[in-house]
């Protein structure tokens, strides 16, 4: 059936509307018909679980709402970079993995399309693993660690990072994470400072 849109659409038809499975294509400037949508449909709009392609060759497989990506889904983007995790009114919103195009890749939270929460994020290249919290795409608290082929990475660092020992490294770290997350009031911070000696051993 060809759409007042001149997109041309087959599948399920209830109430003048595409309803249940349905798959939408269109013409390209080459007069090629070209998928955009294969998946559920509800009085119109793309919603439940499809398969989309977009103009720009990139692809998303996964769950939409109203027309947009919500829910779980995996994305390919034009430049390479890949992304696997959750969506909330076609943005980045959840948890997720973000595969850079040079193999880097973030594992965490993100909020509107952002780095948002505790995550990780392995540098690849240099064989380093930064585990934190990020804000906004900004990483405020981190420490990183060596990862298993770091001798063998393309592009391991010119200096070693000097391997230090706190006395509670994983308390630290927790009152450093919620207190950039506002998880813990000043008191609470406080009296964790007060109870904790932060002795610092250089080996």
């Amino acid at each position: 059936m060809q759409m007042k849109s001149k997109k041309y659409y087959e599948g399920n038809w209830s109430g003048n509307y595409p309803n249940g499975f349905g798959i939408a294509a269109a013409k390209d400037v080459e007069n090629v018909l070209v998928l955009e949508y294969r998946g559920n449909w509800e009085d119109g709009f793309y919603n439940g679980y499809g398969e989309r392609h977009y103009p720009d060759h990139s692809y998303y497989k996964g769950y939409f709402r109203c027309n947009k990506r919500h829910g779980y889904g995996q994305y390919w983007m034009a430049d390479g970079a890949f992304y696997d995790g959750d969506w909330a009114n076609d943005v980045k919103h959840g948890l997720g993995m973000y595969v850079y195009p040079d193999g880097n890749r973030y594992e965490g939270g993100w909020k509107n399309d952002l780095k948002h929460g505790r995550g990780r994020y392995f540098h690849l290249h240099v064989g380093e693993m930064q585990e934190g919290v990020w804000v906004k795409d900004i990483c405020v608290t981190s420490h990183l660690v060596y990862i298993p082929y770091y001798e063998i990475c393309c592009c391991p660092g010119e200096y070693l990072m000097q391997l230090l020992e706190l006395k509670d490294p994983d308390m630290v770290c927790k009152m450093a994470e919620d207190r950039a997350l506002g998880e813990d009031s000043e008191d609470n911070l406080q009296e964790s400072l007060d109870s904790s000696e932060k002795s610092l051993n250089t080996l």
